[in-house]
């Protein structure tokens, strides 16, 4: 499937482009959350990770507000591709340090 869209550009002129999108059949997604006080060292575990994730793993790093309004720090993760795999590739970026508080 081929989907045409309209790019805004500067002084907003229309830019089309097109993109092919592909199905997925397997997906894991999630949060993974660390004590606000330790974002230096998230951050320091987000850049090792996401210099060596597949095309398969998509990572962000970032600070969230939780529903208590306590401040953290997290990772968020998508892989699309097989379960297993997945998980192994997740598992390093929360044990290749384990931050603790």
């Amino acid at each position: 499937m081929i989907t045409k869209m309209i790019s805004p550009a500067i002084l907003f002129t229309p830019l089309p482009f097109e993109f092919r999108l592909h199905p997925v059949e397997t997906l894991l997604s999630g949060l993974i959350l660390y004590p606000i006080n330790r974002t230096l060292e998230v951050l320091q575990l987000y850049r090792e990770f996401s210099r060596t994730t597949p095309d398969e793993l998509t990572a962000y790093a970032g600070l969230v507000t939780m529903p208590d309004g306590l401040a953290a720090a997290a990772i968020g993760v998508c892989y699309c591709g097989p379960l297993e795999e997945g998980e192994r590739l997740i598992s390093q970026c929360c044990l290749r340090k384990r931050v603790t508080n």
